[in-house]
């Protein structure tokens, strides 16, 4: 799906939700990996709900450094999301370069990683437009 696909889905999305009673903050995410398979592959398309609170076992889309990524939560720690990939067995860790996050462990090569704060989740996966995987 191009751009403007997704530009005119977006408008689509607005236009629904506004006639059902106003307006709701949900938007087109392009999955990036196969971190989510067998649900959901590289080039997935999903519409993410800025307004909803997410809970265990739901999915959603989480800025964090770099990266945008669609992933499970599989918890709460205090302010910490834990958040995993359904083709991955482990919490998603990343590494650390500044002193703006909060340090979880340092690796046997002085590499520091940390975990994803509950600010940093977008909003929770509502609906797949594409699940990215191709035919059946």
């Amino acid at each position: 799906m191009n751009d403007a696909t997704i530009s005119l889905v977006s408008i689509a999305l607005l236009v629904a939700s506004s006639t059902t009673g106003g307006l709701v903050a949900s938007h087109v995410v392009e999955g990036d990996g196969n971190s989510m398979r067998p649900g959901l592959c590289d080039g997935s398309l999903v519409v993410v709900d800025r307004g909803a609170s997410p809970d265990a076992g739901d999915v959603v889309v989480a800025k964090w450094r770099d990266a945008t990524l669609t992933h499970r939560v599989v918890g709460f720690d205090g302010r910490y999301v834990n958040l995993t990939g359904d083709n991955t067995r482990s919490l998603d860790y990343w590494k650390v370069n500044g002193a703006d996050r909060h340090v979880e462990y340092t690796d046997s090569e002085g590499g520091e990683y940390a975990r994803p704060l509950r600010r940093d989740v977008v909003g929770v996966v509502d609906h797949v437009l594409d699940d990215g995987c191709g035919p059946v």
